[in-house]
């Protein structure tokens, strides 16, 4: 028997509010993100799906025992819009500290990107600009891919010119980031400001 359930985002909220009313168990939301501006810059997506977000979060956020959110702007946010009485609790979506030592730079400057290697995280941008880097900073970029995309920003640094200084590695799992990130000098993550969730 469940005491306890947890929606993990606004697509599992529904089904848990059903759930908690059948068995009258409470449960808490983990809304992660900015549901509601996820993909705000897109006017088909603000029209058609953000009512039905907030629709569901309005209901499930005034039923649940807690609400979480990564970050301190979208726990302002979601108190604000909702009329919370309670500000939800930002729980950080990152690995534990660990302690690392300063080192001096090596002749070869390399730059991380890690996280989801998807449109809309400015990636074509940054290969491109490449070109115009200094010759001993190389990029590598880490994280999750759809096989077609990562063909495409594969192609896209050899036409520019650089597949020799754009590197291309698998993800890793969140306990192993800070130890892989230390051989690196310089991390890039230059994502549009086209949405509040992102600006967040």
């Amino acid at each position: 028997e469940v005491d306890f359930w947890i929606a993990n985002d606004w697509t599992a909220l529904p089904i848990v509010l059903d759930i908690a009313r059948e068995r009258g168990t409470p449960f808490g939301y983990d809304t992660h993100e900015l549901s509601v501006e996820e993909y705000s810059q897109n006017l088909k997506w603000r029209l058609s799906i953000r009512p039905v977000i907030a629709e569901i979060e309005r209901a499930g956020m005034k039923r649940a025992a807690f609400v979480s959110c990564v970050s301190d702007g979208i726990a302002d946010h979601l108190a604000r819009i909702y009329g919370l009485a309670v500000r939800p609790q930002v729980i950080r979506n990152a690995p534990p500290y660990e302690a690392t030592t300063l080192r001096e730079t090596p002749e070869q400057v390399k730059v991380l990107y890690h996280g989801v290697i998807t449109r809309g995280r400015a990636l074509e941008e940054i290969i491109a600009s490449v070109r115009l880097w200094r010759p001993e900073f190389h990029l590598t970029i880490r994280g999750p891919a759809d096989a077609s995309y990562l063909a495409r920003l594969r192609e896209l640094a050899r036409s520019a010119g650089v597949e020799d200084r754009v590197a291309f590695d698998l993800p890793l799992p969140m306990t192993e980031l800070v130890a892989a990130a230390r051989p690196f000098d310089i991390r890039l993550f230059a994502i549009r400001g086209h949405s509040l969730q992102n600006e967040f």
